[in-house]
């Protein structure tokens, strides 16, 4: 149970934080802009140009995607670090240490290098984004939706025959679920 309370603390701050990027908070995000260029100073100018380039509007709206995508990859890789350590932990009650402790110490260890990750990728992601092909993006995504996936539409076909979509299944198989 106590190991529990480690990653209820960890989803909490993650889950906040992911909350108030969706509730499109402009102060959160600047500021979450803030100290993911902090200590870089030509940074500042770089993301500036690219408000001015893309409008602020749009540049927050990609801004609020980029950061979303990168919470949601990069928490899934750490609840995978967490129960690996989860198990890892156990095998150090051996060395006489205890393993609450030591994952209580590993946890937090991972879960800075996850922010620190986190905010690299950020600026990466930022830095490497084409404010042409950004701002068109984002102006036909907002009038444009994107077709559901459709199965090919086929001749009447036996349920045992050769699919003809060429796959070499049978069409029951295949496309004729």
């Amino acid at each position: 149970m106590e190991y529990d309370d480690v990653l209820n603390f960890q989803r909490s701050i993650v889950y906040g934080r992911r909350r108030d990027i969706l509730a499109s908070h402009r102060e959160t995000i600047d500021q979450f802009l803030t100290e993911i260029v902090k200590g870089i100073p030509e940074s500042k100018e770089m993301i500036e140009g690219k408000r001015q380039k893309l409008g602020e509007e749009n540049f927050h709206a990609v801004l609020r995607v980029i950061i979303l995508q990168s919470i949601d990859l990069l928490w899934v890789d750490h609840l995978e670090a967490m129960d690996y350590l989860r198990g890892s932990v156990n095998l150090r009650a051996y060395g006489q240490r205890d393993p609450l402790v030591e994952y209580k110490k590993e946890g937090l260890r991972l879960f800075k290098e996850m922010q620190q990750a986190l905010k690299r990728q950020i600026f990466q992601v930022i830095s490497s984004i084409d404010t042409t092909k950004a701002s068109s993006l984002t102006t036909t995504e907002a009038t444009t939706q994107s077709p559901s996936p459709k199965t090919p539409e086929f001749k009447k076909v036996g349920r045992n025959d050769p699919c003809p979509c060429g796959s070499g299944k049978k069409y029951k198989k295949c496309h004729g679920k």
